[in-house]
């Protein structure tokens, strides 16, 4: 029966899930949203990147003095963002749960840490504005992702720069010299946001 089928997957589902390789299921099983624990699959891809990751960064140091640390990073980010892209139109489940085509909006986070320590050290030519348009920028990505994104959308693609993007420039804002104006501190430095992120 197709309740036999369901629980039986369930089971094989939760394997794949303990392994944190259940991305990898949905790629060769099953389309997305259509069977159990499908909101897990996330997490699989993130414990593989804490795997993989250290390991990278130990080797981007070791050759830092041939190639930069900041700018390695630029490249996996870049390379990384265009592999996205192009494989969406090749296989788009591949591109949607495997980590390697998801890798770089993990690097973006990883490229901010040079970049804000780049911007710190040139903080007197920045404008005292450049806070608060980072930060509405950013938020301004990520309302019109949730407003605008929806089933049609194919997804990574170009479509996943919006949010990923929107998310980097909010996190700028936060580390930029000088002060966020008013309602951008009221958003992002109030008790419940600040409960919320710890």
């Amino acid at each position: 029966s197709s309740l036999h089928l369901d629980i039986r997957f369930y089971d094989q589902n939760q394997v794949w899930q303990w392994a944190y390789l259940q991305n990898w299921l949905y790629v060769f099983k099953v389309p997305y949203g259509d069977k159990l624990l499908m909101h897990t699959w996330s997490l699989a891809v993130e414990e593989q990147f804490y795997l993989f990751w250290p390991a990278l960064i130990v080797g981007l140091l070791s050759i830092r003095r041939f190639v930069g640390f900041g700018t390695s990073l630029a490249i996996i980010t870049v390379s990384g963002a265009v592999l996205c892209i192009w494989f969406t139109g090749v296989d788009q489940p591949a591109a949607f749960y495997l980590l390697r085509f998801r890798v770089f909006q993990f690097a973006v986070g990883a490229l901010l840490i040079p970049l804000m320590s780049s911007l710190q050290n040139r903080s007197a030519n920045l404008p005292d504005l450049a806070p608060n348009l980072a930060f509405w920028a950013g938020l301004s990505c990520i309302l019109i992702s949730v407003t605008t994104l929806g089933g049609e959308t194919v997804f990574p693609g170009y479509a996943v720069l919006l949010p990923t993007i929107g998310a980097a420039l909010v996190l700028l804002s936060g580390a930029l010299p000088g002060q966020l104006h008013a309602p951008a501190r009221a958003l992002m430095q109030n008790r419940f946001s600040i409960w919320l992120g710890r």
